[in-house]
């Protein structure tokens, strides 16, 4: 991934100081498990730079809208995600005095990178199996209906063999009278 750096070097001797990063950034394919997000456009930064004297703290938003498919019907659809982008800047010297589990970026030549930021932002916010309705009723597993279209002329299994053909039996028992 490309980096996008921003340059913070009119804020680094002023305390409380801050700059404004509005822009579009564009990004490769997210591979999240064996899902794929493409993007649909460009990710839009709102994040404010802030100097806390320590390093520089990133604080603000990224937008984006990703192409992918529903882990149900596998139609492909456009999934929007916002993220906070968080994140602290500084220089190995600063870090020495910030308590071991705090994680920071390297503050370098007057910049700072905030791809790792807005990725991070991004990646927390995606779904483990995606789906383009929260009502979606997948595919048929005998013939690969889409069951959003119409119900499919298969008839449903309803033998008690395989592995949960037990547990069949134990449904079948707890819904009739005693």
């Amino acid at each position: 991934m490309e980096p996008y750096r921003v340059d913070v070097g009119d804020i680094l001797h002023d305390l409380g100081a801050s700059v404004a990063v509005e822009a579009d950034v564009s990004i490769d394919a997210i591979e999240f498990g064996d899902i794929t997000f493409d993007p649909a456009g460009p990710v839009k930064l709102d994040v404010n730079l802030t100097n806390t004297g320590t390093g520089v703290v990133a604080q603000g938003h990224a937008l984006i809208d990703l192409r992918t498919d529903c882990s149900r019907c596998l139609e492909s659809f456009v999934l929007h995600v916002k993220g906070s982008v968080e994140g602290l800047y500084t220089t190995p010297q600063h870090a020495e005095g910030l308590p071991e589990d705090q994680e920071w970026e390297p503050l370098t030549d007057d910049s700072v990178d905030l791809m790792p930021a807005v990725l991070a932002a991004i990646r927390v916010e995606l779904p483990l199996a995606p789906l383009h309705a929260e009502d979606c009723m997948g595919i048929c597993p005998t013939c690969g209906c889409d069951l959003n279209q119409g119900a499919c002329g298969c008839t449903p299994d309803t033998s008690t063999e395989g592995p949960f053909g037990v547990l069949k039996s134990l449904l079948e028992d707890a819904d009739t009278p005693e």
